[in-house]
């Protein structure tokens, strides 16, 4: 399905000098493999497409699985999340408007804890263009791949006090920090000049999803808790399976 495209794009940026490219996750592919992959730009367009796909639709789901069971294994963040949503609700309407998401402060506080504390061991790999020693002696070697420990650098003690707590209040309303702000202790997007550009999309698409649950029904753990969690295949960790309890509320 997506060839012929490619392939019509491929030769309106090369034969016609009018073609205007269209502003979309398919041409900024394009554009890239376009000035690296020669003749085999196309394969690798599809390539790149079906991994951002992939990991699009992998990491929503992971962390959306987290902060599902952050919610719904602490009843007074969730008194709090419902009763920001109805403020919400009474602002904006129903709609998942950008100012609507944006005002969703307390949840965006609860996003980004969920998101420092549940994440992958490892993140942001990155190739040394040059032999760099750091100030302890140690050296990184030209070419060598490096991969940032997200779980510790996110788990920093000197940064976040009781690192290991969940605690929404920690960044609860401070100015310029969100679910979507990077730095040396919160590294789940990376960070520097070319942290995740889809970060954005994928807090918008978990916040829109807890505030539809949260706004159509009381829900909550069997035991009432948090489960702990457990290494799953691929060497990803999600909570230990226990039943999610939902009732309708009466709207």
């Amino acid at each position: 399905m997506l060839l012929p495209e490619i392939a019509r794009r491929f030769a309106a940026a090369a034969d016609d000098p009018k073609f205007v490219a269209p502003v979309d996750l398919l041409q900024f592919i394009c554009d890239s493999c376009s000035r690296s992959s020669g003749t085999n730009a196309p394969k690798d367009v599809i390539n790149l497409v079906m991994f951002t796909i992939f990991i699009s639709l992998s990491d929503i789901t992971f962390h959306g699985t987290h902060f599902l069971y952050d919610i719904a294994g602490r009843p007074e963040m969730r008194a709090k999340l419902y009763e920001e949503q109805q403020q919400i609700v009474a602002k904006h309407g129903t709609a998942f408007t950008k100012e609507a998401l944006q005002d969703m402060t307390y949840m965006d506080a609860c996003l980004r804890e969920t998101l420092r504390l549940h994440t992958g061991a490892t993140n942001a790999a990155r190739m040394s263009l040059r032999e760099v020693t750091f100030a302890n002696g140690m050296s990184i070697p030209a070419g060598r791949l490096c991969l940032v420990h997200t779980w510790a650098a996110n788990r920093r003690s000197d940064y976040h006090g009781a690192a290991d707590d969940y605690m929404p209040e920690r960044t609860a309303g401070q100015p310029g920090v969100c679910a979507s702000t990077t730095g040396p202790s919160y590294t789940t997007f990376g960070m520097g000049r070319t942290p995740c550009p889809g970060r954005f999309f994928a807090i918008s698409e978990i916040k829109s999803l807890a505030a539809w649950l949260l706004r159509r029904y009381e829900f909550a753990t069997e035991s009432g808790r948090r489960p702990g969690n457990k290494t799953q295949k691929f060497g990803e960790y999600l909570p230990v399976p226990e039943p999610v309890v939902f009732a309708p509320r009466n709207l």
